[in-house]
């Protein structure tokens, strides 16, 4: 009985590492919140999603569109989920005219590797829209799926 126990702790454990370090698959979408439609005709960084990492103090940067910020109030108190794991606010990027809520979360670089999934929440817990990365490690950004 005890050798089962282990069995299944060891499998179940690789199950979990496993889906941290892979990323979600596209079953995860039935539990994500949906995302808004945002105009941005002329592709402006304002209205798009950002990924990256940051070599100068070892952190990741997650940030949202502007919408999130003028038509949802997020800002303090709001947080990412980020392969599950949370990365707190830490300031709005303003760049040409922006206010994307920008989060942050430690490195080290190689933390997320894959896809990696974002889920934006509010103070209140909601979660209000996501986003997939292509690589963890490289910079990203685009339009909400």
């Amino acid at each position: 009985m005890k050798h089962f126990r282990l069995s299944f702790l060891v499998v179940a454990m690789a199950a979990l590492c496993s889906g941290l370090v892979m990323g979600c698959s596209d079953s995860d979408k039935d539990n994500l919140p949906a995302n808004p439609v945002i105009d941005n005709p002329s592709g402006r960084s304002a209205q798009m999603w950002y990924f990256g990492y940051k070599d100068y103090d070892r952190t990741f940067r997650i940030r949202w569109p502007t919408y999130f910020t003028t038509a949802r109030g997020v800002g303090p108190g709001s947080y990412t989920l980020v392969n599950g794991e949370r990365a707190e606010f830490r300031s709005y990027d303003t760049d040409r005219g922006a206010q994307r809520a920008s989060y942050t979360i430690a490195g080290p670089e190689n933390r997320f590797t894959g896809e990696v999934l974002c889920v934006l929440y509010s103070a209140d817990g909601q979660a209000l829209g996501w986003f997939r990365t292509v690589h963890g490690a490289a910079d990203n950004q685009g339009s909400l799926p």
